[in-house]
């Protein structure tokens, strides 16, 4: 957490949504990654920029190369949810603790 805040968080502060890399590198279909190593992790938030804004809809350990498909059909997912004019805070939030419920039981 402490990597994300004196870096990340200051970039973001001082840049707005517009970081661009090392710290924000877009993983198609509109999404982007922010990116910083953790204790002997490397982790990744997902989302997009809508307007001044970087809305995040994911945070993963980085396991693997990529995105993978069932994370980013999930992002997809909560921007659609996010970007509709019915949008809801708490449905999202209790999908968004569902979803990680049951990965944590993998």
């Amino acid at each position: 957490m402490v990597a994300f805040q004196d870096t990340i968080k200051v970039q973001l502060q001082e840049n707005g949504p517009m970081i661009g890399r090392p710290y924000w590198e877009s993983v198609g279909d509109g999404l982007g990654e922010i990116r910083w190593n953790g204790n002997r992790t490397k982790l990744r938030l997902y989302g997009s920029i809508e307007g001044k804004e970087i809305v995040l809809y994911l945070g993963v350990v980085k396991k693997w190369k990529t995105l993978r498909n069932q994370d980013r059909k999930t992002c997809i997912r909560y921007r659609t949810d996010f970007r509709s004019k019915d949008y809801d805070y708490e449905k999202r939030e209790l999908e968004s603790r569902a979803y990680y419920e049951g990965r944590e039981k993998r």
